[in-house]
């Protein structure tokens, strides 16, 4: 049995999962007698993203954003519950799913930019 050198570039190095964003909400979601304050955001998969039109949700769409949300966010919310998210709310998620679709490039392009303005 062999082992690999850790300095072997065959061996992939592994990162540590990226920090799940969280919105705190500007109107707490009341469900029974919960109030749900702040959700977390998961990076979609694939198959969470089946049947939401990627570039609707790059336009921050309210529909793709309200479909695709129950699939994402810990504590999950449901339909009727990201249906009724306020404007503000539902910005605040939609800009967090828009940076889930870039890639690292892209927000260190995005990044570079912002670091340039006063």
């Amino acid at each position: 049995m062999s082992s690999t050198p850790p300095n072997d570039p065959q061996v992939d190095t592994l990162e540590p999962p990226p920090a799940k964003p969280s919105i705190t909400l500007d109107t707490p979601v009341v469900r029974g007698k919960t109030t749900i304050k702040s959700v977390e955001l998961v990076r979609p998969t694939a198959g969470q993203l089946k049947g939401i039109s990627l570039v609707e949700l790059a336009q921050l769409n309210a529909d793709a954003l309200v479909k695709l949300l129950p699939r994402i966010t810990v504590p999950p919310l449901l339909a009727h519950e990201a249906a009724a998210l306020g404007a503000p709310d539902l910005m605040a998620f939609g800009i967090e799913v828009a940076s889930f679709l870039m890639s690292k490039s892209e927000k260190a392009a995005v990044q570079a930019q912002l670091d340039t303005l006063p």
